[in-house]
């Protein structure tokens, strides 16, 4: 487990949104964060944790702009999927590190980064 926010490279998503897409993108993440950690406490958490499985379906969510966007370049719709995932992640990355109430611990899960709230 380390500290991410001191070691880990934040990168911006490659899907081309507008910074007031990206917002809110942010702010979506930094709730589902939020909620996660509160009915959790303690419990690692992955971005599948926060916006997959029960909840995949990002459809009337600012997420859904990544997706969109991906499939406006011509990809297939299991690409766009994959890529969104990646872009979503990236994202998360970037809400936990901004969070300046809260600390994160990261690990390396088997096909997945998870993370820890530590405070």
């Amino acid at each position: 487990m380390i500290n991410f926010k001191k070691t880990e490279m934040l990168r911006r998503p490659s899907a081309k949104l507008s910074v007031g897409q990206l917002e809110l993108a942010k702010r979506y993440l930094q709730g589902a964060v939020h909620s996660f950690c509160k009915n959790n406490p303690g419990k690692a958490f992955s971005l599948r944790d926060l916006v997959g499985g029960e909840n995949k379906d990002w459809g009337e969510t600012p997420l859904q702009a990544i997706y969109e966007y991906h499939i406006s370049t011509g990809k297939t719709k299991l690409k766009a999927k994959r890529q969104a995932a990646i872009d979503a992640g990236w994202l998360l990355k970037t809400v936990l590190a901004e969070d300046e109430s809260r600390c994160f611990v990261q690990s390396q899960g088997r096909r997945t980064k998870t993370y820890c709230k530590v405070n």
